[in-house]
C-alpha cells in the first residue's frame, strides 16, 4: 500500500483561493489591518503560543489522517481560515449591529467559515475528500487554525495591553481542554458531515444526515456562548473549594501561580464534556465508522 503523503496542485484550489482571499481583503481593508497589522508582533506570539498548546490535537490529527495528507493540505487547510478569519468576525459585528445578539449568530458564522476549506476540497479538489475520515481531518486542521487565530489576536489586541505577558498562563489554559479546543471538535464534526457526502449517491437520508450534524454542531457552538460561560466559572469553583477542603491554601489560586493555570485547565475540560454532550459520539462514529464507509465508497465508484 503506498503510504507516500498525499499533496495537491489543484490549479483551480489555487486559483479560487486567491479569488476569495483577495476579494476579502479588496472588500474588508480595515478587518485585515486589524487582525494581522495592528500588533503582528504580538499576534504571531500569541499563535505560537496557541499552537504548542493545541500539538495533542495535531498529533491525533495525524494518528487519524490515513492517507496520510502531505504539508500542503495541512498547511492550506489551517492558514486559509486563519486569513480568512477577519471576515468571519466582521460579519458578525455586522449582525450583531443589526439586532442578533452574539450567542444566537456566532455558531453559525463561525462554524461556516470553518468548513471553507473541506468545501473547496470537496468541490474543486475532490480526490481528496473521499469519505467521513478525510472530512475529519480537513476540518480538525481548519479549527486548529481558528482557534490558533482566535486566541492570538484576542492575546495581542485585548489581552496583553492589560496583563502584559502573564496572560498568557491566564488565558489559554481556559482554552485548553486534553490538549485540544472546541473549535476543533467542532469543525471536525462538521468536516465529517461533508466528507459523508462524499462517501455514495447523495440521497436524501444521506443530505439529511450531514445536515442534521452541522445543525447540531452550530446549536452546540451557540450554547457554548451562551451558558457555557457558566459552566467553566462553576465548575472551577467545585474544583477550588473541594482542593481548600483537602487542605489546598487560597494563596495557591492567585493568578501568578501554577495552580491557577491547572484549575483553568480543569474548568475547561468540564466545560467541554458537559457542552459537548451530543458532538462527542458523532465525532467518535465520524471517526470509527471511516474505515467500512471508505471501502463503500469504492464498491460505490467501482460500480
Amino acid at each position: 500500500m503506498d503510504r507516500s503523503p498525499v499533496r495537491f496542485d489543484n490549479l483551480k484550489l489555487v486559483l479560487a483561493t486567491l479569488f476569495v482571499l483577495g476579494g476579502s481583503i479588496a472588500v474588508f481593508p480595515p478587518a485585515f489591518y486589524e487582525f494581522f497589522a495592528r500588533e503582528p508582533g504580538l499576534v504571531f506570539a500569541g499563535a505560537m503560543s496557541a499552537f504548542v498548546a493545541y500539538l495533542p490535537s495535531l498529533w491525533v490529527t495525524r494518528r487519524i489522517d490515513q492517507r496520510p495528507f502531505g504539508l500542503s493540505v495541512y498547511a492550506f487547510s489551517i492558514l486559509l481560515v486563519m486569513a480568512m478569519s477577519p471576515v468571519t468576525s466582521h460579519v458578525t459585528t455586522l449582525l450583531i449591529r443589526q439586532g442578533f445578539r452574539l450567542w444566537q449568530v456566532v455558531g453559525v458564522v463561525e462554524e461556516a467559515s470553518k468548513m471553507l476549506p473541506v468545501i473547496l476540497f470537496a468541490v474543486l479538489a475532490p480526490s481528496l475528500m473521499k469519505n467521513r475520515r478525510d472530512g475529519v481531518v480537513i476540518g480538525a486542521l481548519a479549527g486548529l487554525g481558528f482557534a490558533i487565530i482566535e486566541f492570538a489576536v484576542g492575546f495581542a489586541l485585548d489581552n496583553f495591553p492589560e496583563h502584559g505577558w502573564a496572560d498568557l498562563l491566564m488565558t489559554l489554559p481556559g482554552r485548553w481542554a486534553f490538549g485540544t479546543n472546541t473549535h476543533i471538535l467542532w469543525a471536525a464534526t462538521t468536516g465529517g458531515a461533508i466528507g459523508y457526502l462524499s462517501e455514495g449517491p447523495r440521497t436524501g437520508r444521506r443530505i439529511g444526515v450531514a445536515i442534521g450534524i452541522v445543525l447540531i454542531v452550530m446549536l452546540t457552538h451557540n450554547a457554548q456562548d451562551f451558558i457555557g460561560k457558566f459552566i467553566a466559572p462553576v465548575s472551577i469553583g467545585v474544583i477550588a473549594n473541594g482542593l481548600m477542603a483537602l487542605g489546598v491554601p487560597e494563596t495557591a489560586f492567585a493568578q501568578a501561580h501554577p495552580m491557577f493555570a491547572l484549575l483553568l485547565a480543569s474548568g475547561a475540560v468540564v466545560n467541554t464534556l458537559l457542552i459537548n454532550v451530543l458532538v462527542l459520539p458523532i465525532l467518535g462514529w465520524l471517526v470509527t465508522s471511516s474505515k467500512m464507509a471508505g471501502n463503500a465508497r469504492e464498491d460505490w465508484h467501482a460500480a
